[in-house]
């Protein structure tokens, strides 16, 4: 930038990258083989239970370490002093990786959040705020369930007025819940397929009680 130039403001979608971004993105390249083989090994250190997965207790434990380690040199063995976490910020990590509704983590599930903040993947980290926000895995979210996840990244937050006037805007009326694609149309201003499913179909779908009395 020459001298006297004005630096260039930061488009909707940079600045909605940078907000949800809780790991050093510093790095574009993806998780590298060693550094997936290290999370799964962390996964197992922290994994009291033994089943392969992590409750929230144990996802702390994991994050104290893994969010501020070297992945790609960690020995397990002798790990770093944890540091401190904002609980809040991890619950709501926590409730928007878990993809399959289990209601824990595997080392697959950590390891492709990491790979997408790394990568700044936005479209991947939109699925994941509305899956922290969708608390009943209902595909739809509430305005008062979206300010709970928001305000859970710490520097995002909006207002119900502010939310019902961006709901006028792209999508002409107010609602009270919003699917997916909405949620996406209101933070980027563009329209996406409608069956766009922000769990990448990991999430069994539930049959109706009419298909289990049959």
């Amino acid at each position: 930038m020459s001298e006297g130039e004005a630096p260039q403001a930061e488009q909707p979608e940079e600045q909605a990258q940078a907000e949800v971004q809780q790991i050093d993105t510093s790095k574009p390249h993806p998780l590298s083989e060693a550094e997936k083989e290290n999370v799964r090994r962390l996964v197992l250190k922290y994994d009291k239970s033994g089943n392969g997965h992590l409750d929230f207790d144990e996802f702390v434990q994991f994050c104290k370490v893994g969010l501020f380690a070297d992945l790609a040199n960690l020995d397990t063995d002798h790990l770093p002093e944890g540091r401190d976490v904002n609980l809040e910020q991890l619950r709501f990590l926590y409730d928007g990786m878990d993809m399959d509704g289990s209601h824990s983590l595997d080392s697959n599930e950590i390891g492709e959040c990491l790979a997408a903040m790394r990568e700044g993947n936005f479209k991947w980290m939109t699925k994941m705020i509305f899956r922290g926000a969708d608390k009943d895995n209902s595909r739809k979210v509430s305005i008062s369930e979206l300010q709970v996840a928001c305000n859970g990244l710490g520097d995002v937050s909006f207002s119900p007025e502010e939310f019902k006037e961006k709901c006028k805007l792209e999508l002409g009326s107010e609602k009270k819940e919003i699917e997916y694609w909405e949620f996406y149309k209101i933070i980027t201003g563009e329209t996406i397929d409608k069956e766009t499913d922000p769990y990448d179909g990991k999430l069994p779908v539930e049959k109706s009680k009419c298909c289990l009395l049959i």
